[in-house]
């Protein structure tokens, strides 16, 4: 159901799952992943942290919450979920050097604002 362009369908699907097991982690992960596709990042993350508390080591709560903080804008807090998966580097290089973009993008903006603002002060 992952799989599927239909969210509501998706969200349908996985909130069956959760009803049925809601401490199954592989659930838990396929439910939060369903709540941040339609946008609801806080039920998002409740999910997903109670998935990672189950199982800290199952790769797709790991990059599911690497991408529910990168919808956030939380590109460092991203990028460390990201890191904690075994050879990320290798298996999500395309996803690091969007986050790493993005944290330098922020880095850049701050600093010009910064030097706006010390320019306009009297």
């Amino acid at each position: 159901y992952n799989l599927k362009t239909d969210l509501n369908e998706l969200l349908s699907a996985n909130e069956k799952a959760y009803q049925i097991s809601p401490y199954d982690y592989k659930v838990l992960s396929n439910y939060g992943y369903a709540l941040l596709r339609i946008g609801l990042f806080d039920s998002a993350s409740k999910v997903l942290s109670e998935a990672y508390r189950i199982n800290s080591s199952y790769e797709p709560i790991l990059l599911n919450l690497s991408v529910l903080e990168f919808n956030r804008r939380n590109y460092a807090l991203s990028l460390e979920w990201l890191e904690k998966i075994e050879n990320y580097q290798i298996k999500y290089a395309q996803n690091k050097w969007l986050e790493l973009d993005h944290l330098i993008d922020n880095y850049l903006l701050q600093i010009k604002q910064h030097k706006f603002q010390y320019t306009q002060k009297p």
